[in-house]
């Protein structure tokens, strides 16, 4: 059975190709025609008024025709149940296949995919059950776009690509777009951002469509926005877009960077920020109003902000400054920006001493005066301690202020703040003051005793403490029982601060008290210095005498000084070997220390400890048995120098060797107590002339020629002391020594 569809088609070709060419054409000429623009490549719908005109009527048939076609493109048959239940029926070729009808309302035929053969005039045709049939012409034409609008600026004749601008503030902002080409003829518009402009002005020019836009005065709210000259042909727009580019001024600056205390001498990075600015602001920083162009810089932009990092090392003296930072658009140089910030700078305190209250001297004053000094404290962060020193003694703490007197001869020195924070601390420079006082003795020797013999003269002295010596002067008074005399000013010599006195005892009777008096502009003496004159005797031995710090090298010994018996006094070590009434050698000591050196080892020694002074040797020595040499130490006997000898020339001591012939009478001296004593001692003199016989000198002289020459100066003598001495030859030793 045959297709219902396929012989509803052959129906129609019949009956349409009854009709002659002929007058298809003319129907067609004379039928007016809808024109309907399409895209290439988009979809088309061409409309047909298939409403009947009476009422009750309905649609048999529906016949889409293309040009002078005589076979229908597409149909649409009625006849059995209207447009609901229609057949649809369509031409196999391409335009055929997309198409469709789409009975809406409104009524149209559908082609997808339009491509440029497709354009043409399309016929409907409407067949009703009882109303006339009804043709309906339409015209497809495709639609040409326009090419891409072009931007000019007439001022520079120059074409604009992404930017419109920049503009200053309100300065007029004149445009022209030039479009060419486009079926239909393109509408030109201008568009901000969504909002149609009305245009000054629209004209052709050699086939172009030129259209021009004027507006006044930019503002900073057009920055950003977006121009836009659209050529529309029919509905399809071609569209060139500008960005609105404005010279922004920077709208705010600030220092973001936390507010932190600062570190002298120590780098610390400051940000800050500008806003707005278009292009980005320039920033640059200021201390206390200063150009900062001496230190590290960078700057970075993103957008409209702009910041700058400024690596800060400040000083002391930055502390308080004001640190600023300015934003300025190049485009608008004085009218800049800018943000203030005063740092703080943290640095280790200052300190100065200052009088804030006193005499009118100043720093001079009179015992009984007082005195206020003030701590003048620069320091930030505030000091945690204060603390004031008398030359080396901690007066008090945290405080700012001292205050001295009424004074006397201990004020007078250096006094001097110490101040301290979190930064470090610092010594302020020391102020001295000056103490005009009375004299008085000098600490020490208030009271002395010295011995003397019946017959003999007295040489004393007297040393008082002053703070000028200026108009200081001295007298001296004599008390015996109850008499007291004046000493004649001729027995009286004075030199500085010290006064002498020569005073002769011819009789035991003359024996009593010498007083020394002085004054000066401020006062008297209130206490003189007493010297009690007693008659002298033999000293008393020493006491307390123990040996210490014995090493390998050496050993000491070390005592407590008896009575002087009134005359100076020095000690005498003599060394035995144990079982021995002769000593091997002595040591002659200023103080009763000795450091003895150079022990023979492996055997045992005594040691007798003497006092002595002018009159002769203690009653008794201090006797300590047993005493054993180190190991590995060089002998100390006659048969040779010790080695400490050869490298000291400044030891203060004295040796004695048993091992000299007695024919050397240069080299005796006797030592004893009132000629009791009959001991023969020998005194090295180790010197040259008159010594070449003997065997030891001569090896001493070799010995020290191989030496390398030096000046002869006193060395320390770390493994002998400082009480120990060397007679050396040429050298008058009756000073130090009465033997």
């Amino acid at each position: 059975m045959m297709d219902p569809v396929l012989l509803t088609f052959l129906f129609l070709f019949n009956l349409v190709n009854a009709q002659t060419t002929s007058e298809t054409a003319e129907f067609q000429k004379n039928l007016p025609a809808e024109v309907i623009w399409a895209q290439e490549g988009g979809d088309a719908e061409l409309p047909c008024d298939v409403e009947p005109s009476a009422p009750g009527d309905r649609i048999n048939m529906i016949l889409w025709f293309k040009d002078s076609t005589g076979i229908p493109l597409y149909s649409v048959d009625g006849r059995y149940g209207g447009l609901e239940r229609a057949s649809h029926g369509a031409m196999v070729h391409d335009l055929g296949q997309r198409s469709n009808f789409d009975r809406g309302p409104p009524a149209r035929l559908r082609i997808s995919k339009v491509k440029k053969e497709d354009q043409g005039v399309f016929r409907c045709r409407v067949d009703f059950l009882n109303s006339p049939t009804r043709n309906y012409r339409v015209n497809l034409t495709l639609i040409t776009p326009s090419a891409e609008p072009k931007i000019y600026n007439p001022d520079e004749n120059v074409e604009l690509k992404d930017i419109a601008g920049p503009y200053r503030i309100s300065q007029d902002i004149r445009l022209v777009c030039i479009v060419s080409g486009g079926n239909p003829t393109p509408n030109v518009s201008w568009w901000l951002d969504n909002k149609m402009l009305e245009s000054n002005s629209e004209l052709k020019i050699s086939g172009n469509q030129v259209s021009r836009l004027q507006l006044g005065g930019a503002n900073k709210h057009l920055h950003g926005h977006k121009l836009s000259c659209q050529a529309k042909s029919a509905d399809h727009p071609v569209t060139t877009t500008l960005v609105i580019r404005i010279f922004l001024r920077p709208n705010k600056v600030e220092i973001v960077s936390p507010e932190e205390m600062f570190s002298a001498g120590q780098t610390k990075q400051v940000v800050c920020e500008a806003y707005g600015s278009y292009p980005a602001a320039n920033l640059t920083w200021f201390l206390d109003g200063d150009l900062i162009n001496y230190l590290p810089i960078s700057v970075i932009s993103i957008g409209n902000t702009t910041r700058s990092t400024l690596n800060l090392k400040p000083i002391m003296e930055d502390d308080g400054k004001e640190l600023t930072c300015r934003a300025v658009n190049p485009k608008y140089p004085s009218e800049y920006i800018e943000t203030r910030r005063t740092i703080s700078v943290a640095y280790p305190a200052t300190a100065e001493v200052e009088i804030l209250s006193g005499p009118m001297g100043g720093n001079h004053l009179r015992e009984g005066e007082t005195i206020k000094l003030g701590c003048k404290v620069k320091s930030n962060p505030p000091p945690d301690k204060i603390l004031w020193y008398h030359e080396s003694e901690l007066l008090r703490e945290n405080g700012g202020e001292l205050n001295l007197g009424p004074v006397n001869a201990d004020y007078a020195g250096d006094y001097f703040c110490f101040v301290r924070n979190r930064e470090g601390a610092v010594r302020s420079r020391p102020l001295s003051l000056k103490v005009q006082y009375a004299p008085f003795c000098k600490p020490g020797t208030e009271v002395r005793t010295v011995g003397a013999m019946v017959g003999s003269t007295v040489k004393a002295s007297c040393e008082v403490q002053v703070a000028s010596e200026e108009d200081l002067k001295f007298r001296w008074t004599f008390n015996r029982s109850r008499e007291v005399m004046a000493i004649p000013s001729a027995s009286v010599h004075s030199s500085g601060s010290t006064s002498y006195v020569s005073y002769k005892a011819n009789t035991e009777y003359d024996f009593g008290t010498l007083a020394c008096w002085s004054t000066n502009s401020v006062g008297h003496q209130k206490n003189p210095c007493i010297i009690h004159l007693a008659l002298a005797s033999l000293p008393k031995k020493p006491e307390d005498c123990n040996v210490q710090n014995k090493t390998r090298d050496r050993l000491e010994i070390e005592c407590t000084a008896g009575d002087d018996g009134g005359l100076p006094q020095q000690f005498l070590l003599q060394v035995l070997e144990e079982g021995q009434l002769t000593p091997s050698f002595k040591l002659f000591s200023l103080e009763p220390k000795f450091k003895l050196p150079g022990l023979e080892p492996n055997k045992r020694y005594d040691l007798h400890i003497y006092a002595k002074n002018s009159l002769g040797l203690s009653e008794g020595a201090v006797i300590i048995s047993g005493v054993s040499g180190p190991a590995a130490t060089e002998k100390l006997t006659g048969r040779g120098i010790p080695k400490f000898l050869s490298k000291n020339r400044s030891v203060l001591a004295v040796l004695e060797f048993s091992t000299f012939p007695s024919s050397f009478p240069l080299l005796q001296s006797t030592v004893g107590n009132s000629g009791k004593d009959s001991q023969t001692d020998y005194w090295l003199l180790g010197g040259v002339g008159g010594m070449a016989g003997i065997a030891l000198l001569a090896s001493v002289l070799t010995y020290l020629a191989c030496r390398k020459k030096q000046k002869r100066e006193d060395v320390p003598l770390n493994n002998l002391g400082p009480s120990v001495r060397i007679r050396y030859p040429g050298e008058n030793n009756s000073d130090y020594y009465n033997d």
